[in-house]
């Protein structure tokens, strides 16, 4: 583009890069629309060491996109789920779900380049370097300013915002619920004397989960507690740290033998008060920022993606924005999304305690789902493809 030009006019301008937001960018692509994808950063590729873990709905929304990386990747056959010090316990799997995995483990930066890949093939235009500043209303379209190395005006009739959660998503939309959990999610790459073998570990424990999702060689670690007590775990030496870790976790994956850099990030729930306003729709972690147990939030962005997809397919071009589109748009995403935050903070807050009550409770779900086949089959579902999956 010129360096003189100060506004541009588009259809559907996405602000926001990661997987979701360039995601939507792929799906949008056939539709013969003027897409504009705005990024902050100035590369989309992000840390090497962080994994993302997909769903095998999530696979197959990536490769509609053709987005779904070609690289080997690590494939969860199993998820054991148990509670720390009681007898529930369930086990999920793909060959009872006749489907190729129940997810997938990979590497961030694999997804991205996929991604990237597969949108330079399209007319999507791709911008770095493009911090939004302020987004409007401005009476049948929405107007966009952008800072960075190019600042300008941007008019679309479609704004997405699909930021992450950022500043600019809680003004516009404002928060309906924004607290931070009791707890801190330590993250590292562990080794075992056993080899996974395709079995992730959902471990249910009175500071909070612990996962471990198998990932090439090793495992990927998830562990939440305090920030007190995460704290205490990363000032600790490889070794006191195995040890507390085997004590926590126990011995079903083996006995832990090494461990890699180890960090921590906070962990909260938010969740914007309006998925819409006028020519404006947020998605995926800008709309919904939940927990890492069960790994749904990824998974739940893309099914916004997709969802957002088809509204704009029923719509003709003029009506993108509109009061009509945004209330499909909505009305589409309502049951789904309200159950997949609600599963998230149950099992949290239900989970993460020991009052005799509520313990009773859980183990007697866990074990139900154990000699309960249908009911088994009914929640791996719901994991895979959402609330939505199970209502077709």
């Amino acid at each position: 583009m010129d360096e003189s030009v100060i506004h541009d006019n588009v259809d559907i301008a996405i602000i926001g890069a990661g997987p979701v937001g360039s995601a939507l960018a792929l799906g949008l692509a056939p539709l013969g629309l003027n897409i504009l994808l705005l990024e902050a950063r100035e590369r989309m590729q992000a840390d090497e060491k962080r994994t993302l873990a997909l769903s095998q709905g999530s696979r197959e929304k990536l490769e509609s996109f053709g987005a779904w990386p070609d690289e080997a990747i690590t494939t969860i056959q199993q998820i054991h789920v148990s509670d720390k010090g009681h007898f529930g316990q369930t086990i999920l799997t793909a060959e009872e779900m006749d489907v190729p995995a129940l997810g997938y483990v990979l590497r961030y930066n694999s997804l991205v380049d996929s991604v990237l890949k597969a949108l330079n093939k399209t007319d999507v235009r791709v911008e770095t370097a493009s911090p939004v500043i302020h987004v409007t209303d401005n009476d049948g379209y929405a107007k966009i300013t952008v800072g960075g190395v190019k600042p300008r005006t941007i008019s679309a009739s479609l704004a997405v915002l699909a930021d992450g959660g950022k500043e600019l998503t809680a003004s516009l939309f404002e928060n309906s619920h924004d607290s931070v959990y009791e707890q801190v999610a330590l993250v590292a790459h562990v080794t075992c004397t056993k080899k996974h073998t395709g079995m992730a570990y959902e471990r249910f424990t009175q500071e909070g989960p612990v996962a471990l999702l198998p990932f090439e060689d090793r495992y990927a670690l998830v562990w939440t507690g305090t920030q007190e007590r995460i704290s205490a775990l990363l000032a600790l030496a490889d070794e006191p740290f195995l040890r507390e870790l085997q004590n926590h976790f126990g011995y079903r994956a083996g006995q832990f033998l090494t461990v890699g850099p180890r960090n921590s990030y906070p962990l909260s729930l938010k969740i914007v008060k309006h998925l819409t306003k006028p020519h404006l729709i947020c998605i995926g972690n800008a709309a919904q920022t939940m927990h890492p147990v069960a790994g749904q939030g990824f998974n739940l962005g893309l099914r916004d993606a997709k969802a957002l997809i088809e509204v704009v397919q029923q719509f003709q071009r003029q009506s993108l924005g509109s009061v009509a589109f945004n209330d499909a748009y909505v009305s589409k995403r309502r049951i789904d999304r309200s159950f997949g935050i609600g599963l998230t903070h149950l099992l949290v807050t239900g989970f993460s305690n020991n009052y005799p009550i509520v313990s009773t409770v859980r183990n007697q779900v866990l074990s139900g789902l154990t000699i309960f086949p249908p009911l088994r089959r009914m929640l791996t579902k719901v994991m895979l493809y959402g609330v939505t999956g199970i209502l077709k």
